[in-house]
């Protein structure tokens, strides 16, 4: 969220300097095609919608993209042609919000090359140890072990360091032995030995009487963060972990909630993209529904049942790829 906001300013100062560049005065206006002068900043704080819009699309926010991987990069570089895109069609749609062809140029070299600069100056202190949870995890076994594999695959932009494993009477410890760090009997003291911030409990049997739920309770009550690993799993890399899983986690999980602002922020750019594609692709498939006329008739479109959000059913329209009984005899038949 920090650099949601710090990039909405960004990208709504990249305006403002465009024009600056552009006119050389600050104070500038836009003229509208209905003639009626506008000052800047709607049209700017639009501009940065768009952008927080479509970077959020293209997974961006995400904890779970490292800043030097490939994916990572390959993203940040197509969002901006899709911004163009976007604001496009946006313009076409309400003319009266449309930026100057060379104010927008320039704003969106300029949030390019800020944008970049910011999330390199803050995946850098982001990424400094002094600002990760230390994480203790009670358990060495299998189940324990796949937290540091976490670690290693989220590298420096993981919000967390490892100090090491204890040790719960779950079958045989983990194979670097270098970090394990004693017995979970001895768990309060080694978290204020270690200057543990959260506990991770990796064991899948809490009942087998050597996780000691007083030792729990008071590391608790002393500001402990305690989670379980499947918990941790999701928070940590956005996914869930299906084999970590126990019964009751599903029962008491808080589930896969958004905040209201990114339901809306999604729901908006959604409808946006979506009209705005329906709009572009119109004439190939003119062309698509033409075709299958001419070859097999109707009907041009196949209708398939999905299961959505809470079990809803909803039906979807594709173009028929196939003859209409195609399937009569039961069988099924991919296109």
């Amino acid at each position: 969220m920090l650099l949601m906001l710090a990039e909405a300013a960004i990208n709504v100062g990249a305006v403002y300097l465009a024009g600056t560049v552009r006119f050389l005065d600050i104070h500038f206006q836009v003229q509208s095609y209905t003639g009626e002068s506008l000052w800047l900043f709607p049209r700017a704080l639009l501009y940065a919608l768009v952008m927080l819009a479509t970077m959020t699309a293209f997974g961006l926010y995400g904890s779970e993209l490292h800043q030097k991987d490939r994916e990572y990069q390959v993203r940040f570089l197509a969002s901006f042609p899709a911004v163009a895109v976007v604001l496009a069609f946006v313009y076409y749609a309400v003319p009266e919000s449309t930026l100057a062809r060379g104010i927008m140029a320039l704003g969106l070299l300029f949030s390019f090359l800020f944008t970049a600069s910011a999330r390199a100056l803050f995946f850098r202190i982001v990424g400094h140890d002094a600002l990760k949870r230390r994480v203790l995890v009670i358990g060495s076994g299998s189940r324990a072990a796949e937290v540091e594999a976490l670690l290693t695959r989220l590298g420096s932009n993981a919000g967390f360091n490892l100090v090491g494993f204890v040790q719960c009477g779950d079958g045989e410890p983990y194979p670097d032995k270098s970090k394990l760090l004693g017995d979970c009997k001895a768990l309060r003291a080694l978290v204020e030995q270690h200057r543990v911030d959260e506990i991770v409990v990796g064991v899948r049997d809490r009942r087998n009487g050597h996780l000691s739920m007083s030792e729990l309770l008071e590391c608790k009550l002393e500001g402990i963060s305690i989670v379980d690993l499947p918990t941790f799993f999701e928070r940590e890399s956005g996914h869930v972990q299906l084999k970590s899983l126990n019964p009751s986690w599903m029962i008491y999980s808080m589930g896969f909630g958004r905040s209201g602002f990114q339901q809306i922020l999604k729901r908006v750019f959604d409808v946006w993209v979506s009209g705005a594609m329906l709009i572009a692709t119109l004439p190939v498939m003119l062309f698509a529904t033409l075709a299958i006329w001419l070859e097999t008739g109707r009907p041009i479109l196949y209708r398939q049942k999905r299961v959505g959000e809470c079990g809803e059913v909803f039906e979807i329209l594709k173009f028929r790829s196939m003859r209409a009984d195609a399937e009569k005899d039961g069988v099924a038949r991919w296109a």
